[in-house]
């Protein structure tokens, strides 16, 4: 003879009260993990300084400019720009004379990093003999901070492209984007 199980509706209560607490409870940590999120500190970076390719009779050399920051695996290469954030950022950049481009970066980023930012920018260029197009690292140096400004400033960084096979900040002859 087969049994029946008859509902109790004190436990089918219990049972949808305890699943609409936990739904509940997920709504309330996925809104606070936003609204936790949306208030994150943003750092502001502004660089600017000079570029150049004195090969002769190069002109518009500069093709593209990016800011990026090292959170890699240092020079481990095939590995060392794994996990490099690449920020948002206003550039702006002009030839000053054949071959001198003057450039100005404010980036930003939203404030996940522990310590001092390894920031590098990244230059496609054609300051080759062959005029071939390549990408190179270049190091970010020298920070001035200003007394309660949390912008942080790098003036006068100076770039030579002349350098085709420089070693970039990944440590490898770094000719991809």
């Amino acid at each position: 003879m087969k049994t029946r199980a008859v509902l109790n509706p004190q436990n089918l209560n219990r049972k949808f009260t305890t699943q609409t607490m936990k739904f509940a409870l997920l709504i309330l940590l996925i809104s606070a993990s936003l609204f936790f999120q949306s208030e994150a500190v943003v750092d502001r970076f502004v660089i600017t300084g000079k570029i150049f390719c004195t090969i002769p009779g190069k002109i518009n050399t500069i093709k593209d400019l990016e800011l990026w920051e090292s959170d890699g695996f240092g020079d481990l290469w095939p590995f060392a720009r794994m996990g490099d954030d690449h920020l948002k950022a206003n550039i702006a950049f002009h030839e000053e004379k054949p071959g001198m481009f003057t450039f100005a970066i404010e980036g930003e980023d939203d404030g996940d990093q522990i310590g001092d930012y390894e920031l590098y920018i990244r230059v496609r260029n054609d300051c080759s003999r062959t005029g071939e197009q390549y990408w190179t690292d270049y190091a970010v140096a020298g920070r001035v901070d200003k007394p309660g400004d949390r912008t942080q400033y790098y003036p006068n960084q100076n770039f030579n492209l002349d350098y085709r096979y420089k070693r970039s900040v990944s440590g490898h002859d770094d000719n991809q984007h």
